[in-house]
């Protein structure tokens, strides 16, 4: 049901809460697919992924609902830095990539933020090497090599973007420096 929702959703921010009097209205349906893409039980995956593919239309800056969005991206990120350390879709990392490149300003303006989820993905990383470094099972060593994967491809696409590292090198190379001990 609540899969359904996301993609009803989805549909009502893009499409019809487009007056400033509707506001409240996208900010609930708003909030409401940002909390349901930090599902992460194991029996509703479907909820996760209808929310993000519809955060990821959202984000999208051809589609023109970006900039409605703007008043309430500092609250997306915060959502976003809680849900790493249970994070398991592949659609969340590509989401939250899709958060930091349309929302350069809001970043540039707003460094803690951005800080504040290299710092976290970084600690998962670290998390996840040595959950892999002490399983036996090969199932089980794939799925933490496939999440660091995920982990060091987002922390890459982010910390490489240019408009980034002119501004916070130093910082994010001390974040980093953990993961070169591996």
């Amino acid at each position: 049901m609540q899969s359904r929702l996301c993609l009803f959703f989805g549909f009502y921010i893009n499409n019809l809460y487009k007056l400033p009097e509707q506001q409240e209205f996208f900010k609930l349906y708003l909030s409401f697919l940002v909390k349901c893409a930090g599902v992460t039980e194991e029996d509703a995956q479907s909820v996760s992924e209808q929310a993000f593919h519809a955060l990821n239309f959202l984000f999208d800056p051809l589609k023109g609902v970006n900039e409605r969005l703007i008043p309430f991206i500092g609250d997306i990120f915060e959502k976003f830095a809680l849900y790493i350390k249970e994070a398991e879709s592949e659609q969340f990392f590509e989401t939250l990539l899709s958060l930091t490149r349309t929302y350069q300003e809001f970043v540039r303006a707003n460094q803690q933020p951005l800080i504040e989820i290299i710092k976290l993905l970084v600690e998962r990383a670290e998390g996840e090497y040595e959950e892999y470094r002490t399983e036996d099972m090969v199932e089980a060593k794939t799925h933490y090599l496939n999440n660091i994967s995920r982990i060091i491809n987002t922390i890459r696409n982010v910390v490489e973007r240019p408009e980034y590292v002119a501004e916070y090198q130093e910082q994010i190379e001390q974040i980093l420096t953990p993961l070169f001990r591996h």
